[in-house]
C-alpha cells in the first residue's frame, strides 16, 4: 500500500518520507521513466534507451504502471472510481507515442497535458518541425478524444473552444505549471 511510505512522526506528530539516498536513475530518460513507472529495471521491462520519435516501441503493454497501482489502493484521495487516487500526468511523456494503447491516460493516467514525443522546444512546441503539445482530459483518451493544443492558445473541449492562455511562445515549464495547479 502507497500510505504506508509515510510514517507518522512521533515527536510532532508531522509525517515523513523515505530517504532515497543511492542513484536511483539510468544514462537517459526513457529507461529511466519506465522503470519509474513499472517498478522494475531495464532488463525487466526492455526499455534499454531512449525512444526515437519515429519508432513503434513504447512501455510493454503487459508492464503494470504504478498509477494503475494507485487507482486500486485504498485510503486514497477524491477518484471517480472511489478507493484509489486520482493520477494526473504533465509535461513530458517519452514511453511510446506509435499506438493510442502506449499513451498516458491509457496507462492508468487520468489525464493528461505536455507532449508525447522526447524533446521539443520550450516556446514553440515543436520539435523537428511537428508540434506536439497535447490534452488528453479523461482515461482512455484516444484518437476521438486527444487533443492538440492549438497555438493560438486555446485547447478544444466538446467541441467548443476555450481561451486558456495556452500556446505558442509561452514557456513550456509554465504552462506545465499552470496545469498541474
Amino acid at each position: 500500500n502507497i500510505d504506508s511510505l509515510l510514517k507518522a512522526d512521533n515527536k510532532n506528530g508531522c509525517s515523513s518520507s523515505i530517504l532515497m539516498d543511492q542513484y536511483y536513475v539510468l544514462p537517459c530518460c526513457s529507461p529511466t521513466r519506465a522503470s519509474l513507472l513499472s517498478g522494475k529495471y531495464p532488463l525487466h521491462h526492455g526499455i534499454h534507451s531512449y525512444i526515437q520519435d519515429y519508432s513503434t516501441v513504447g512501455l510493454p503493454l503487459d508492464e503494470e504502471t504504478l498509477p494503475n497501482m494507485l487507482k486500486r489502493s485504498k485510503g486514497g484521495g477524491q477518484s471517480r472510481q472511489g478507493d484509489g487516487y486520482e493520477t494526473r500526468a504533465v509535461g513530458k511523456w517519452h514511453l511510446g507515442h506509435a499506438k493510442w494503447e502506449y499513451t498516458p491516460t491509457f496507462r492508468g493516467f487520468d489525464s493528461f497535458f505536455g507532449f508525447y514525443r522526447g524533446g521539443e522546444d520550450y516556446y514553440t512546441h515543436s520539435a523537428k518541425n511537428a508540434y506536439d503539445m497535447r490534452y488528453d482530459k479523461q482515461p482512455m483518451c484516444g484518437r476521438n478524444c486527444s487533443k492538440i493544443v492549438d497555438r493560438g492558445g486555446r485547447r478544444e473541449n466538446g467541441g467548443e473552444r476555450d481561451e486558456l492562455g495556452f500556446g505558442k511562445e509561452q514557456y513550456s515549464t509554465h504552462l506545465f505549471t499552470k496545469e498541474s495547479l
